[in-house]
């Protein structure tokens, strides 16, 4: 059973990168350990994302970083906030999630190409 080629679900799937604007702790969080404000660009805006990234400490640290996203879900409740993106990251050595980032600065609300 074939669903399609792979390639056209890929570029359906919308990862933008954005700046982190504001990071605090996620006090009482059971699985996210942040509560990210990203600067996506003009045209998205900026969006709440919560994140489980307990080696990412204090969270002021992750201000100013670039991150890349999956927008256009929708909006998900996690205890007392409304996460409105997935910030992604891939497990380091110890399972500890690292964010994934542009390797050099690129306007914010870029498109994964």
């Amino acid at each position: 059973m074939s669903d399609g080629d792979p390639l056209d679900a890929f570029a359906r799937v919308d990862l933008r990168v954005g700046t982190v604007v504001e990071a605090t702790a996620f006090e009482g969080g059971r699985t996210s350990t942040h509560v990210l404000r990203i600067d996506l660009g003009d045209t998205i805006g900026t969006k709440k994302s919560l994140a489980r990234l307990p080696v990412y400490e204090p969270p002021s640290a992750l201000v100013g970083r670039q991150v890349l996203c999956l927008v256009g879900l929708a909006p998900r409740q996690i205890g007392a906030h409304m996460s409105e993106v997935l910030t992604l990251a891939v497990p380091d050595a110890d399972g500890e999630d690292a964010l994934v980032t542009p390797d050099r600065a690129v306007p914010d609300g870029g498109r994964l190409a």
